[in-house]
């Protein structure tokens, strides 16, 4: 087929077919084959509403066909938004509907489509700029990383060889959690993987992801921590207070210039410049292409019930979110631990068991690992004392329980005081 018509090579039903499909179901826009560029969509008045689906999505974690409508009608461009509707909303798409089962398939069809004019229309500019000078060498070498590139769209290599292999089902394939106990007995986080500690409110599931970030990045690795349950000022707050060994409500007391001191010393000492905190809300999808864009070796939710997936079901919001976590982990072959809240059902000093997590059986099929942490919250806040790690799942070790030391003055967990067995006799998750 000649360069000129595979320039034109399309299909406008199949591409009112996929944008249906992100309107009707909008979830795919977690999914990571829904990252297409706005190119992919030959026609102009798709092209446009691709574009504000995604900027919407981005923005507010959700879509809604009213809202979208209304910024075109803002913008002057209603006739575009119209185009585009009779064909996504139209009664017949040929062989297409806007079924969200075939979305991904649409994608990957559309996607070559856009290969095939990108091809096109890279040799046409290479046969003109050679017209001249045909022994063009630099121009010869742009056209091969050009077509490099798009040839890399469709053969996305995920495969790892033998070594890589062996690497990860060897230390490699854990992450530490800074606890020694813990550790020992699980090898840490699976990496990659999504690993969920869970535990009642005001146990103490922020306290116990402050100590593995900050062991974390004292080992040189990079965090990615949102913080969605705890303010940046609440969690400076507690590290200072830690670093100075004070209880943390003598913080305030602090004139600003100690307190300043305090900020600079745990970004820089504590945690070695390693630790990007996000504490505003943001849409998961956003999240994730943060994280994406980052690559971090660690990345710490806290946490994922509460995180914005533009869902209103709680069952289907954890649903996704969880789906989306797991998908991230193994994307960018990182450990992920995600806290989580315990529902009402579990009762605090008696073990608990992957049930009693709120919301979604979805995190207990994800999860690579579930821990679930307890202490006796009846005592003054304060007060030192021993707590437990349950491990309830662990796909590839054994479970058990670990004991921690509470550090009530700065809320921290730290290795345990005095030296125990990891595994306690009977207990079953």
């Amino acid at each position: 087929m000649p360069h000129n018509e595979l320039m034109h090579t399309h299909d406008k039903e199949m591409e009112a077919s996929l944008l249906g499909s992100f309107i009707t179901y909008p979830d795919h826009l977690l999914e990571d084959w829904s990252y297409l560029p706005d190119e992919l969509f030959y026609v102009e008045s798709h092209r446009k509403v691709w574009k504000e689906i995604r900027r919407q999505h981005t923005l507010h974690g959700g879509l809604d066909l009213g809202t979208l409508a209304s910024t075109f009608v803002e913008q002057g461009d209603f006739a575009t938004f119209q185009d585009a509707m009779t064909r996504i909303l139209g009664a017949g798409y040929g062989d297409y509907t806007p079924a969200s089962f075939y979305a991904p398939l649409y994608a990957d069809h559309l996607k070559r489509f856009y290969v095939k004019r990108e091809k096109a229309r890279a040799v046409r500019q290479y046969e003109a700029s050679i017209s001249d000078k045909p022994d063009d060498a630099d121009a010869r070498l742009e056209l091969e990383m050009v077509l490099h590139v798009l040839d890399g769209m469709l053969t996305e290599d995920t495969t790892r060889d033998d070594v890589q292999l062996a690497q990860e089902m060897g230390t490699e394939g854990r992450f530490s959690t800074g606890f020694p106990d813990v550790d020992r007995l699980t090898g840490g986080f699976a990496r990659p993987g999504l690993n969920i500690v869970a535990a009642r409110p005001s146990v103490g599931k922020s306290a116990f992801a402050r100590t593995v970030i900050r062991k974390a990045a004292q080992r040189g690795e990079t965090i990615l921590w949102y913080s969605k349950d705890q303010s940046e000022n609440q969690i400076m707050e507690l590290e200072i207070a830690r670093a100075l060994g004070m209880d943390s409500g003598l913080v305030r007391t602090l004139s600003v210039e100690r307190r300043l001191a305090g900020i600079q010393h745990v970004r820089r000492e504590v945690w070695n410049g390693n630790v990007h905190l996000i504490d505003h809300p943001i849409p998961l999808p956003q999240l994730l292409t943060v994280a994406k864009t980052e690559q971090p070796h660690l990345i710490v939710i806290d946490y994922i019930q509460i995180l914005d997936t533009g869902l209103d079901d709680e069952y289907e919001s954890i649903t996704a979110a969880s789906k989306a976590l797991k998908t991230l982990a193994f994307q960018l072959r990182v450990p992920i631990l995600a806290l989580a809240q315990f529902n009402r059902s579990h009762q605090a000093g008696k073990p608990p068991n992957m049930s009693h997590l709120r919301g979604s059986g979805q995190l207990e099929q994800d999860a690579d690992q579930i821990y679930a942490l307890d202490r006796d919250t009846t005592l003054d806040t304060g007060t030192a004392q021993e707590a437990k790690l349950y491990v309830l799942k662990n796909k590839t070790g054994g479970s058990g329980v670990a004991n921690l030391s509470w550090v009530g003055k700065h809320a921290s967990f730290e290795a345990a005081a005095r030296p125990h067995e990891n595994r306690v006799e009977g207990y079953q998750p």
